[in-house]
């Protein structure tokens, strides 16, 4: 640990209001864009409390064991280490998942996906579905959740995703419904089979990786951003397969790069797709492209 962030923290009073300021300009003075948010964050899960419980507690005195366990958060996060991976949770559509290092950490964008499916679905539809790419499970276990007599399976290439995706349906109490493979996108699954695909692939080409925000391009897996020379790479392959595994009038419902749209629906032209749409993110921009299986088309 950096002494001298240690050495900050503890030569401020004593109280917790003291604490939260001193703990603010450090991260300011690391660059670091949300400071205030982020100090928040980071000190209440030092502290075990509610950020409410900082301002409700604003006169506690901060104990020697406490501040060390907050000056090592603020060490962490001035080297753009992501807020999540240090307190190790982030929520997605309402729900609260285990988050480490190894995936990506979920966004308010990839939320498309799920509203998307609740589109086309009701809580009492039966279906079978893959999420694939799935990280850290988030898709897979929301729609699970949303969707409670639906089974999918989640497939990821990584091992270090897996064994975080499978500790996400364990929290959630879906194990009966949820199952976690390791497998190259839609290989795992049988042809035929599914009722609806989603997907949040890589898609970020390596120009792409090296433009984004240091805690993206320092700390988040490349495995999971970068989508070959051009970013295409994973979503071609993805839609080929798509084909194979889904049923005639099967959904497939996947995330893109907002400058993608155009060569993505490209992709889903021809007698095997139909009803294709791009929906936007809150940001209006395009974001997810829906498809759906021609009916009367065969697979080879």
């Amino acid at each position: 640990m950096n002494d001298s962030i240690f050495s900050e923290i503890l030569c401020q009073p004593g109280p917790l209001s003291a604490v939260l300021r001193a703990a603010t300009g450090i991260l300011r003075q690391a660059g670091i864009d949300s400071a205030r948010l982020d100090a928040e964050i980071l000190v209440a899960d030092a502290l075990s409390v509610s950020r409410l419980e900082l301002y409700l507690q604003h006169d506690r005195w901060i104990q020697a064991e406490e501040l060390r366990r907050i000056a090592i958060r603020l060490e962490r996060r001035s080297k753009f280490e992501p807020v999540a991976y240090i307190v190790g949770c982030k929520e997605f559509y309402g729900l609260d998942f285990h988050v480490r290092p190894g995936v990506l950490i979920p966004r308010p964008e990839t939320e498309t996906i799920i509203d998307a499916v609740r589109e086309w679905f009701t809580p009492e539809s039966i279906f079978r579905f893959a999420d694939t790419c799935t990280g850290s499970g988030i898709l897979g276990v929301v729609l699970a959740t949303y969707f409670p007599r639906s089974q999918g399976v989640l497939i990821d290439i990584s091992d270090e995703a897996l064994a975080i995706a499978r500790s996400n349906v364990q929290l959630h109490g879906l194990k009966q419904r949820l199952l976690a493979v390791q497998g190259d996108l839609l290989h795992p699954t049988a042809r035929n089979q599914l009722d609806l695909v989603v997907a949040n692939p890589p898609y970020l080409a390596p120009r792409e990786v090296e433009e984004t925000m240091p805690d993206v391009r320092l700390h988040e897996p490349r495995l999971a951003l970068e989508g070959g020379d051009t970013g295409c790479l994973f979503l071609q392959r993805l839609v080929e397969q798509a084909q194979r595994a889904l049923k005639p009038g099967g959904m497939v419902c996947v995330e893109m790069g907002w400058q993608q749209e155009q060569w993505v629906q490209g992709q889903f032209h021809g007698p095997a797709w139909e009803r294709t749409a791009v929906l936007k993110d809150l940001a209006g921009h395009d974001r997810v492209v829906v498809a759906h299986r021609s009916k009367c088309q065969r697979t080879t």
